[in-house]
């Protein structure tokens, strides 16, 4: 009986570490052009990213870093593009060490709500972000599913 209380005591510490922890994922931010991709992203160890194929998921945070000056193309995260998200601060990037902070509640319901990156300048430039509902699948919410 009390190695059964003992791991059932572990087994809840660990669950809400789980609960409770979020991992933070950082985004280097580069180039504004006014082709697709539009813009440049890599990670942390300088590997490229393509935000087209990137999962973002429900209850994390990911830090969006300008590696270079975005003159005339700031980028922003929306909602739609044109529309900041209550989801982001710090942004439009427009100089070099700027910061975006998204931090995508665990509630978020991609089946019903979008993230998108954008210039402010030119919102013809944007992407959409795919979301992965918290313990969920990835989810796109653009009109071809």
């Amino acid at each position: 009986m009390r190695y059964l209380s003992s791991l059932i005591a572990s087994l809840s510490i660990l669950t809400a570490q789980s609960l409770f922890s979020q991992s933070i994922e950082h985004i280097y931010v580069s180039g504004g052009q006014t082709s697709s991709p539009y813009y440049t992203f890599s990670d942390a160890n300088g590997s490229d990213l393509d935000l087209a194929q990137h999962e973002f998921h429900a209850g994390e945070t990911y830090y969006f870093i300008a590696t270079q000056g975005f003159n005339p193309h700031p980028f922003e995260i929306g909602s739609a593009p044109g529309t900041p998200s209550q989801y982001s601060s710090g942004g439009p990037l427009s100089s070099v060490g700027d910061e975006l902070v998204l931090n995508i509640p665990a509630d978020f319901d991609p089946y019903s709500s979008s993230l998108y990156f954008y210039c402010t300048a030119h919102t013809s430039m944007s992407g959409q972000l795919t979301v992965v509902a918290s313990g969920g699948s990835a989810h796109n919410n653009d009109n071809d599913g």
